[in-house]
């Protein structure tokens, strides 16, 4: 059993799974700054929300076996979710400003 990036070629192309790592590079720097943090959060749960339909498909060519690799996938889907609440969350969340 080998976890890479070729699983994904049998569902996603290539050349979108390079892309969606970029964007996935890019909002989690947008994340960072206070401006741009709701927008972030919002794009971070559309580009989860995106994939749910690959991952629901990788527990379905796993499903005849039921072995690790279906539990591996079974437990990132359900994160999917986890992942959409804390974005969320992390965008509505407003740091105090500290005075020394």
């Amino acid at each position: 059993m080998v976890l890479n990036v070729l699983n994904y070629c049998s569902v996603i192309p290539l050349e979108i799974i390079y892309l969606s790592g970029l964007a996935e590079c890019l909002v989690g720097i947008l994340m960072i700054f206070q401006k741009t943090r709701l927008v972030a959060a919002w794009l971070t749960i559309f580009l989860l929300f995106v994939f749910l339909t690959a991952h629901v498909q990788m527990i379905i060519s796993q499903y005849h076996e039921f072995g690790l690799l279906f539990w591996i996938y079974v437990f990132r889907l359900l994160l999917q979710f986890v992942l959409m609440r804390w974005a969320y969350v992390l965008g509505h969340t407003q740091f105090k400003k500290t005075t020394n």
